[in-house]
């Protein structure tokens, strides 16, 4: 049995989309009672598929659900910082290949994340300055390469040649890419 209806709870919170099998299945709203809001698909009542989630007026998340978390690929634009970070995720943490960039203070940290911290072979991209290139700990350098054919080397041994595109990007590139995603 599948409808189209609204659900309504005490706390003001609420539900408008696709039902089936008496849960919230397809196409779907959220809007909770303090500024959380949620656009996408559902699967027996959780986040599950696309979709787009305003945890609070200042941080929006684009991208893949899988039971209620953020994970796969998404982007999360934190407005209050004016920055953004664009990769993979793993039950809500930054989580595999990412990119963070941050407008305020004109900096992009490129490369492997592990429990939101970035953790592997980096690369730190600063305007104006020559790119840093190293194996990171817990958002912290912890030994530097010496240049950027080194990190495409360790890239490759990696098996993660496919985001060599983003160690090629300088921070122009990144501003605009950047800028045109943060503008949705």
């Amino acid at each position: 049995q599948e409808w189209y209806g609204v659900e309504r709870w005490f706390n003001g919170s609420s539900y408008m989309g696709e039902f089936s099998n008496g849960k919230k299945n397809g196409i779907g709203i959220y809007t909770g009672q303090d500024d959380r809001k949620y656009y996408g698909e559902w699967k027996d009542n959780c986040l599950n598929g696309y979709g787009m989630y305003q945890i609070n007026k200042q941080k929006k998340y684009y991208g893949q659900f899988v039971m209620n978390y953020m994970h796969g690929f998404g982007e999360m634009i934190y407005g209050n910082t004016n920055s953004i970070y664009l990769g993979f995720w793993y039950r809500n943490k930054k989580e595999g290949f990412g990119v963070l960039f941050r407008k305020n203070n004109n900096k992009a940290l490129i490369g492997f994340w592990k429990g939101n911290k970035m953790t592997g072979v980096g690369k730190l991209v600063v305007q104006g300055q020559k790119n840093v290139y190293g194996f990171w700990k817990d958002n912290k350098i912890d030994r530097e390469i010496l240049n950027q054919e080194e990190a495409y080397t360790i890239l490759e041994q990696t098996s993660c040649g496919n985001y060599k595109v983003f160690f090629d990007m300088e921070y122009d590139s990144l501003l605009t890419y950047c800028s045109i995603i943060m503008n949705k």
